[in-house]
């Protein structure tokens, strides 16, 4: 049988509040930081993969 190397990633990222809350006005909670993680993650991928 054909065989190939196969590289599986998974990632983590801040879900719910912790990730999205948004106050309207506050930099402490912009409500974007779970898509930070994951923009995070696809960086690291790239750069080390």
């Amino acid at each position: 049988a054909h065989s190939e190397t196969v590289i599986v990633v998974s990632m983590n990222y801040r879900i719910g509040a912790f990730g999205f809350l948004a106050l309207h006005g506050s930099s402490e909670a912009p409500g974007n930081v779970g898509l930070l993680d994951q923009r995070m993650a696809l960086q690291w991928v790239q750069d080390n993969i």
